[in-house]
């Protein structure tokens, strides 16, 4: 092993790329664990042990692991979002979870999800995010299912997981508003003449609103 200055320990394998070796606390039996990192420089790996000890000084440093995302996720739904939220809220959170996001995103490390990874995410169910087919998400849905994930990314956070919340500095797609238009007097008095001997429930409805919106057009024309 070669030892460079705060570098912990360094060699060469024998495949021509290199590996860093590191401390990192005591098993349960007290043995001394240790953790590698690898690279194809030796600069390369130096680097990356300089971050972690550099980590470990500022209390910024998690522990490695290989922790799924869908498997975090299922594991916040059952142990902080089910006894936190209402039902009707879980129910939606379930949904985002096994319809939505372990479909694309499960299978990554969660250690390994990035703000860029989930930008993706939401610009792609934006466009086309629909379970159906027909078309994308809304952005309410949106915005939902990112609280949603950024409450899930924050208990990961709390519970030493991973580092920062990579929903942080995401952005919600825009939606469009659709422009209102109000009907002309010529299709007011058509509807009228539709709706006004009808008894079902959506025409008692109509009704008094078209009247409403009818005098309101008629003051305007007369004025």
């Amino acid at each position: 092993m070669k030892k460079g200055n705060n570098e912990g320990s360094i060699r060469r394998r024998s495949n021509g790329t290199w590996e860093g070796r590191y401390s990192d606390g005591r098993d349960d039996n007290g043995r001394q664990i240790q953790r590698s990192v690898y690279g194809k420089t030796r600069k390369e790996v130096a680097e990356k042990l300089n971050a972690v000890l550099h980590n470990k000084q500022t209390g910024s440093y998690v522990t490695p692991n290989r922790l799924l995302l869908k498997d975090w996720l299922i594991q916040w739904l059952q142990n902080y979002a089910s006894v936190s939220i209402r039902p009707s809220t879980y129910i939606s959170y379930e949904g985002y979870v096994h319809n939505h996001i372990i479909p694309i995103l499960g299978d990554i490390p969660i250690q390994q999800v990035t703000p860029a990874i989930i930008q993706n995410f939401y610009n792609q169910k934006f466009e086309n995010g629909r379970t159906d087919g027909k078309g994308g998400l809304s952005a309410k849905t949106i915005r939902n299912l990112h609280n949603m994930l950024h409450q899930a990314m924050e208990q990961a956070c709390i519970n030493g997981i991973i580092i920062s919340n990579p929903t942080h500095g995401t952005v919600i797609p825009r939606q469009e508003k659709r422009e209102m238009r109000v009907l002309s007097i010529d299709e007011q008095t058509k509807l009228l003449s539709v709706i006004q001997y009808s008894q079902t429930r959506i025409c008692d409805t109509v009704r008094p609103c078209h009247w409403s919106a009818y005098r309101r057009t008629l003051c305007i024309t007369l004025d």
